[in-house]
């Protein structure tokens, strides 16, 4: 909650500076500022994390598997149907996740305060979704929420499809999404704590972030080769890629979700 109402703050506040310089002529001196901002703001968290006490784990070898043994095994094992799942629900999420922006700046013309308001307004329903989440999950397991969530983060992409006005943005599709992600990915990240050993949860974890980044990067390649030559005459091209996008997150939970397990004691 802390860090999302900060990040909601600090985007409204940005957002109001670069209308402002824009105004002036200025835009590209506002986004430099802001970068600089950024990344001095960066130095100074990786300056406390220096400060963070973390217990020390022993490691075994026995505990160790390279990569390409974790994907050979993903198939047969709950955790790994698991990553694979999460994986390609990134791919089709990043498929069409860098386009919203250039789809509400470029097409819909949207200034920088509408275009923030229309992001910040899923960080603010995850505020106020997540809570009921956690309890939910901890009552009925991290499965549960899942499956629940799986029939929700499909329907965004759809709902953009319907209309560009930025209240309707804020109020149906940016709230479906965060009401679903908040619990899915609240799902996502306790079911790897469940159903991971301690000791073997750091080279798990590891392999796990690498299938993410590597489906989330085919994924907006992907996206980006579709927008870039792709031409189509009976619909916009972004709303085109939304669509995909969408199709591909509801095949994905559909085949998955029916093949993971519970791992917790309810």
């Amino acid at each position: 909650k802390i860090n999302g109402v900060g990040a909601m703050i600090i985007a409204l506040i940005a957002s109001f500076f670069l209308d402002y310089m824009e105004s002036l002529g200025w835009v590209i001196l506002g986004f430099v500022t802001l970068f600089t901002i950024a990344a001095f703001g960066r130095f100074v968290s990786a300056w406390y994390f220096t400060k963070h006490y973390y217990p020390k784990t022993n490691f075994s070898k026995e505990n160790y598997f390279s990569f390409s043994q974790f994907v050979k095994k993903a198939p047969e094992n709950n955790f790994g149907k698991f990553a694979i799942f999460i994986g390609l629900i990134n791919l089709f999420t990043n498929f069409a996740g860098p386009f919203f922006a250039v789809y509400m700046l470029n097409e819909l013309q949207f200034s920088y305060i509408w275009f923030t308001l229309v992001n910040i307004a899923g960080t603010l329903f995850t505020i106020m979704f997540i809570p009921i989440w956690g309890k939910l999950g901890d009552k009925y397991g991290n499965r549960y929420l899942l499956k629940v969530t799986s029939f929700l983060i499909p329907l965004p992409p759809f709902l953009w499809l319907v209309s560009g006005n930025p209240l309707y943005l804020i109020l149906v599709p940016q709230l479906i999404a965060g009401l679903g992600w908040s619990g899915f990915n609240l799902a996502s990240s306790n079911f790897i704590y469940d159903a991971v050993t301690p000791e073997r949860r750091g080279i798990v974890v590891s392999y796990y972030t690498m299938i993410n980044g590597l489906a989330g990067f085919l994924g907006a390649i992907a996206g980006g080769l579709v927008a870039q030559y792709a031409h189509l005459s009976f619909m916009n091209i972004f709303l085109f890629i939304f669509l995909v996008s969408g199709i591909g997150r509801a095949i994905i939970c559909l085949i998955f979700i029916p093949l993971i397990k519970e791992v917790r004691q309810i």
